[in-house]
Parts: C-alpha cells; sequence; structure tokens
C-alpha cells in the first residue's frame, strides 16, 4: 500500500518513519488515520481486544491494497502517454 501510495503521489515525498509503539496504540492509529465511514469507525474504536481490531484492520486493508496498487499502475502509465515497456496481459 505503501508502494501504491508513492506512485500516486508521482514519487513525490518519502515514507513516514513509524515508530515502534504499542499494539493497541497503532490499532487505533491506524483506525483513526483510515477514511473510514464513522460507524465503521466506531466499530473499530470500540472493540476491547486489540487483537480482533489488528484483524479487523488487517482484513480491511488486505482487500485494499490490490485495488490501490491497480490503480496507482494505471496512474504511473498515463504519465507516459501510454507507453511503457510493461507488456499487457489481454
Amino acid at each position: 500500500m505503501a508502494k501504491a501510495a508513492f506512485k500516486l503521489s508521482g514519487g513525490r515525498g518519502e515514507a513516514p518513519e513509524i515508530l515502534r509503539t504499542s499494539p493497541e496504540a497503532l490499532s487505533f492509529l491506524i483506525t483513526a488515520a483510515l477514511n473510514f465511514a464513522n460507524e465503521k469507525k466506531y466499530d473499530l474504536l470500540k472493540m476491547t481486544s486489540t487483537i480482533k481490531r489488528l484483524d479487523a484492520l488487517k482484513t480491511v486493508l488486505t482487500r485494499a491494497v490490490q485495488p490501490m496498487e491497480d490503480s496507482a499502475d494505471i496512474h504511473t502509465v498515463s504519465h507516459t502517454n501510454g507507453h511503457t515497456k510493461k507488456k499487457l496481459d489481454l
């Protein structure tokens, strides 16, 4: 997902440094940072089990990664006027 975000930014900037933190703090940080519907955020934040919250986040993020990477690839190719060395699988 970080690679896709970097591609979508046009290769500008750097990935933020992620400091070591507790799993619980990380789960709250991820939940707060992502653009979830308020109801989904609330459902995640009210979970009392950090492990269950992280598992739920993993599921959501895993589903989101492939479409983001695909979108980033399309974005990259669109800036080359359609010319790329990557072969299309038709």
